[in-house]
């Protein structure tokens, strides 16, 4: 069993009218792991300990947008599965 895994998050949302000088964080609530953000093809950087923020006002298309977060777990989830399973390498 394998306890070292990732999952892939996705929505789309749309923007007009965006204001001149303003900047955008989406809430991505708690990542309580490493998390790898892309918005609309482009990676923006990954996020690893609060706050969990991360500016996309400059990759920002004025209509359609699709913004993805793949969250990965920490290695010492592997190794808490691995000791539960009576690993000791």
């Amino acid at each position: 069993m394998q306890y070292a895994q990732s999952a892939l998050y996705r929505t789309e949302f749309t923007i007009f009218n965006q204001k001149s000088g303003s900047k955008y964080f989406p809430d991505l609530g708690k990542v309580a792991h490493m998390g790898r953000t892309h918005l609309n093809g482009q990676y923006l950087g990954s996020l690893m300990y609060a706050p969990d923020k991360l500016e996309i006002t400059d990759f920002l298309n004025e209509g359609n947008n699709q913004l993805s977060i793949e969250v990965k777990t920490t290695q010492i989830n592997s190794f808490i599965g691995r000791g539960k399973n009576g690993d000791k390498s």
